[in-house]
């Protein structure tokens, strides 16, 4: 999942891309920030929303696309992946709850929704 938080704290795995001047920041309000990238002439936007505690909350755009009903074509439709339930899996605190949601114009629906458990780490020592 794709986030930082608005204060620069990894909440969620981003991609080393998040932090890349490609990106454009800009504040929306105190707990908004809207996101827009853009590569070969293509731009793509989001807004991400964090609680008082800087930890994301929801990652909302209109630039995803979808497979059409009868399965021939991509549809653009609004998507967003709530997160809640932050808590500490040792040395990270991460949202253990998560949704991924279209929200087409006949109605939204979660396609998946996710709950952390436990966080194993696979870490290399260093030599």
């Amino acid at each position: 999942l794709p986030f930082v938080s608005a204060v620069g704290t990894p909440r969620v795995l981003a991609p080393a891309t998040l932090t890349s001047a490609a990106i454009q920041w800009h504040p929306v309000d105190d707990r908004t920030a809207r996101a827009t990238f853009t590569n070969q002439g293509h731009t793509i936007s989001a807004e991400l929303t964090f609680n008082a505690d800087g930890e994301l909350t929801d990652f909302v755009s209109d630039d995803r696309f979808r497979g059409g009903l009868e399965g021939q074509t991509f549809v653009r439709t609004r998507w967003s992946t709530p997160l809640s339930s932050y808590r500490d899996f040792g040395s990270a605190r991460l949202a253990a709850v998560g949704a991924g949601h279209w929200h087409p114009p006949a109605g939204g629906y979660s396609y998946i929704e996710i709950a952390l458990l436990a966080v194993d780490y696979d870490v290399v020592p260093a030599r």
